[in-house]
């Protein structure tokens, strides 16, 4: 009995051992088996096979991402840049608006119109003025300094305005127009103008028809900017560069220039030493429209002489005269006892330095600056060297000719 239990025991332990052993088989296949399809997913490709991953591959995929990367950077810095443009442009305008408050447009109103005009002694003549006296008024201003010229005709006929010598925008100092541009119907306290806006057609206002054309084609196109009796125009602009400049009317209405319509624009540095006197002295003549047959007057600022005033200096000084001619007829002009140095012509700098002259010749629409050191006490002459031009009825003194005045010399009249 005891022989049987112990061989059945045996059996069944035998049994248990032989399905221990079929389970950990199938354990361990079952974990083959999974490591096999994981190895399998590692090496499937999109399109379902199999496929190792090469070095080429894994080196182009880097080359693509570093590209990527440096697209990325390339855009990164340009947005930094239209940042920082829009921050300068930013700091731009502030300071634009900064130097306007601080430095704000200086502003002339003309008076274009008829007046009777005293060259001297007895001698009265019907003139064109801006405001009222020849030459008109002297504009100072400051390179880079704004400065806005309103001109109001008050004369009969229709004036224009140029900027000789200045270089400003077309719609400033170009041919005469008046559909756009800075036009103003402001008069001078602020009100309205009573005349109209705007200017006349080329066919009124003094342009004429080509030769061979019966039309006004050639000047079709071409702006108009003039100003007719009883309006106003503004004139705006930031004159660069220092020199003597003037303002008279353009080209196509230069006939009312030598009838007085000038002044002066005396553009000045922004440092520098001026001189002790500084004095514009416009050369010309001025015609009679009250006596269209009597000859011209030759006149200096609007005098002729022996009505002239004096040029007063004094013992030591530096003097400064901008001479301005306005006339068809050169003048030679000499200065008796000094040499002068001439700074500049034409409203700029000399290129050679150091040209001293007791003679100058100044050709009509020329513009000579010179200097020179009061150093000689006494009386002296500057005049023209041409009898006629400083003479009146073959007399003299008449015309171009001034005296040159120490004050110390005061009491001594010559």
């Amino acid at each position: 009995m005891q022989k049987g239990q112990a061989r059945q025991q045996a059996d069944n332990q035998s049994k248990q051992s032989a399905k221990r052993n079929t389970l950990v088989a199938s354990a361990t296949v079952i974990v083959l088996l999974a490591i096999t399809t994981a190895a399998g997913l590692i090496f499937t490709t999109q399109v379902g096979h199999c496929e190792p991953i090469g070095m080429d591959d894994l080196a182009g995929e880097q080359a693509k991402e570093k590209l990527e990367l440096e697209d990325m950077g390339k855009e990164l810095k340009s947005i930094k840049g239209e940042v920082n443009g829009a921050m300068q442009g930013m700091n731009d305008l502030s300071n634009m608006l900064h130097d306007r408050a601080a430095n704000p447009a200086k502003e002339i109103h003309l008076f274009a119109k008829e007046a009777q005009i005293d060259v001297g002694g007895t001698t009265k003549i019907k003139a064109l003025t801006y405001n009222g006296n020849i030459p008109g008024p002297q504009i100072d201003v400051v390179e880079g300094q704004p400065v806005r010229i309103v001109l109001h005709n008050q004369m009969k006929v229709p004036t224009s305005l140029h900027f000789h010598g200045v270089i400003v925008p077309h719609d400033v100092d170009g041919l005469p127009r008046s559909k756009s541009g800075p036009s103003t119907n402001a008069a001078a306290d602020g009100s309205p103008s009573t005349g109209p806006r705007g200017g006349l057609p080329p066919s009124k206002a003094g342009f004429r028809s080509a030769p061979g054309t019966t039309s006004d084609a050639p000047f079709a196109n071409l702006p108009e900017r003039f100003v007719k009796p009883g309006d106003s125009y503004g004139y705006q602009f930031i004159p660069q560069g220092p020199g003597t400049y003037y303002y008279h009317p353009q080209i196509v209405h230069l006939e009312q220039r030598a009838h007085g319509l000038y002044g002066a624009l005396v553009v000045h540095p922004r440092s520098g030493h001026p001189a002790d006197i500084d004095q514009v002295m416009f050369l010309g003549t001025l015609k009679n429209d009250s006596d269209p047959t009597a000859a011209p007057v030759y006149v200096v600022n609007g005098r002729t002489a022996p009505y002239i005033p004096p040029l007063e200096v004094r013992n030591g000084s530096r003097v400064r005269l901008r001479f301005i001619n306005v006339c068809d007829e050169s003048i030679p002009l000499h200065l008796s006892g000094h040499k002068m140095e001439v700074m500049a012509t034409s409203g700029s700098d000399l290129l050679e330095p150091q040209v001293f002259r007791d003679t100058l010749t100044i050709n009509p629409g020329d513009r000579i600056d010179v200097e020179f050191t009061a150093g000689n006490i006494g009386v002296w002459s500057l005049a023209s060297e041409k009898v006629s031009q400083t003479t009146s009825g073959g007399k003299f003194p008449g015309g171009i000719a001034l005296f040159v005045r120490y004050q110390e010399m005061k009491a001594q009249t010559p």
